[in-house]
């Protein structure tokens, strides 16, 4: 690992055994021969999340979890980043977690499917169509492959919905994804494929998507810190005019600000975690490590020269993944603005404070 930059959210042991067990997993080299995701890892590697008790991390004591934090889930999603986990495990073990309480009886259940494994959660990130008999289309599902159920969000009355739908009766057609690691496909649902609604308010929606922010910045970390370690050790091994291309200033250069981004993202996700109900540190934080994972992934394969551009290396699926995860919910474009627009608030008087919160529009974010 990287000296200084892959310290535990949590428990060093934790992290070490989730670090281990995910190297034994990881898919680059089967993917760089053409492996589907979606058919050869995505149930292997959720079985393993399963049987490691992973998946119940967030989920109450009393419902058969492990009762833990979001410094514990750290601890595994930057593991699962920097080993390119193939599935939604964020999204079903703590996104699906906090929402659960809000869908009633049919929560407890999903609760405890949580702790066992067997519920797994998709995302819906496109408008909803009606199909022809009666039932849902969804245009676009990530992770729609094995899953249990998927969420989908839209604007409500209150502010925003969300929408539970089983995957029970319903049909999919696979697509091309741009990161062959998340699988995405359009998903033909049932008539009666909608189990459960949770309407919340614009404050609420932020409040519950804060830990998705936290752990998609964890999960950026460990990609660019990958990313990184990849860099390292193709320039000391890689030789131009009888030295190691390392040695040369401009290499030297751009590994010290590839090491300077990633510390520095690591310094705001660490303050995230430890700060959980914080909106403000989440969201910047995982505006840093976007930021971060898309330069050190893309120098990581100039620095690789001609070969970084072919599937002779891994390099491009860590690229794809933080292109992929940098758009997620929204984007951080909506989350640089939102951040400026809470501190402009924070120099208001009372008056304008009140003026500029009748018209504020928050749903950009979720």
């Amino acid at each position: 690992m990287t000296q200084g930059v892959s310290t535990a959210y949590s428990d060093q042991m934790l992290r070490d055994a989730a670090a281990r067990t995910l190297a034994e997993a990881a898919p680059n080299a089967a993917l760089a021969q053409g492996a589907d995701a979606s058919t050869t890892f995505v149930e292997s590697h959720w079985r393993l999340a399963a049987e490691m008790g992973w998946t119940g991390i967030m989920v109450p004591e009393s419902h058969g979890g492990l009762g833990l934090g979001l410094a514990e889930a750290a601890d595994i999603v930057e593991e699962m980043g920097a080993h390119l986990f193939c599935g939604s495990y964020a999204l079903s073990a703590v996104l699906l977690a906090g929402l659960a309480p809000r869908f009633g009886a049919v929560g407890d259940a999903l609760l405890r499917g949580m702790a066992e494994g067997s519920v797994r959660l998709a995302l819906a990130t496109d408008e909803v169509r009606p199909s022809q008999d009666g039932g849902h289309i969804l245009p676009l599902v990530e992770h729609a492959a094995g899953a249990s159920h998927i969420l989908r969000m839209e604007r409500g009355e209150a502010g925003l919905d969300f929408v539970l739908y089983r995957t029970a009766g319903a049909t999919s057609r696979a697509l091309q994804p741009m990161d062959p690691t998340t699988p995405i496909a359009s998903v033909t649902l049932a008539p009666d494929a909608e189990m459960a609604r949770a309407s919340c308010s614009h404050g609420e929606a932020e409040r519950l998507l804060l830990p998705i922010h936290v752990l998609t910045a964890v999960e950026l970390v460990g990609i660019a810190r990958a990313a990184f370690e990849r860099a390292v050790a193709h320039v000391r091994q890689r030789k131009q005019f009888g030295e190691a291309i390392g040695r040369f200033q401009a290499i030297k250069h751009r590994l010290a600000d590839g090491f300077t981004l990633l510390s520095h993202a690591r310094l705001a996700v660490s303050d995230a975690v430890q700060r959980p109900g914080d909106l403000d540190a989440a969201q910047i934080a995982r505006v840093i490590a976007a930021d971060a994972a898309m330069k050190i992934t893309a120098d990581c394969i100039q620095l690789h020269g001609g070969m970084g551009f072919s599937w002779e290396t891994d390099a491009h699926f860590y690229l794809k993944r933080a292109r992929r995860l940098h758009a997620n919910f929204g984007g951080t474009a909506a989350l640089r603005k939102r951040a400026g627009d809470r501190f402009i608030e924070s120099l208001l008087t009372p008056e304008q404070a009140a003026f500029s919160a009748a018209g504020a529009d928050r749903s950009e974010v979720v």
